[in-house]
């Protein structure tokens, strides 16, 4: 019989919270990285990573969180969705390694007033868009599975700092 594993240790990826996440997808050595933030902006919600993780995964077309998936055909397999689609991706996953690094930012807070989330979704938002551009002009874009980013300058050195760090840690890691 066999057995397949996920351990997860403790709630740090089941918590609700607003955060950064870089995913990094290795496959026999060729890497590619998708950078998320956690913090809805339709509904009072912050996810948990591995919420989010799940979601990036779904693989039916119609999904509109499945920006890793769809990464993986449009930009690796350079495949359109066909009859082929589902068998094409799971061999890609055959050989993968897949690692999930999380920078919680904020504390999500189940009784904040709409202002208050929007207020942390937003500076959320603009960490994830630099980290974005600045990890492209280290790795390439073609290496970055994020589909659309814009470029944020920003001069508070709180948010700086946190790029910083993050960029630093992952760059120790994976680069």
């Amino acid at each position: 019989m066999n057995v397949y594993e996920l351990n997860l240790k403790g709630k740090e990826h089941l918590k609700s919270m607003y955060s950064i996440y870089v995913i990094v997808l290795n496959n026999n050595m060729e890497k590619y990285y998708y950078i998320g933030q956690t913090g809805d902006r339709k509904h009072l919600s912050a996810r948990s990573p591995f919420y989010r993780l799940t979601g990036h995964l779904d693989k039916q077309e119609s999904s509109t969180q499945n920006q890793i998936y769809k990464g993986i055909m449009e930009k690796i397999l350079k495949i359109k969705y066909d009859k082929n689609t589902y068998e094409n991706v799971e061999n890609y996953f055959e050989n993968l390694q897949l690692k999930m690094y999380n920078f919680p930012i904020f504390e999500f807070n189940y009784n904040a007033t709409n202002e208050e989330h929007t207020e942390k979704r937003q500076i959320v938002e603009v960490i994830e868009n630099i980290l974005l551009n600045e990890l492209a002009k280290i790795i390439g874009k073609n290496r970055i599975i994020n589909k659309k980013y814009s470029s944020t300058i920003t001069i508070d050195e709180n948010i700086n700092e946190k790029v910083k760090n993050i960029l630093e840690y992952i760059l120790g890691k994976e680069i």
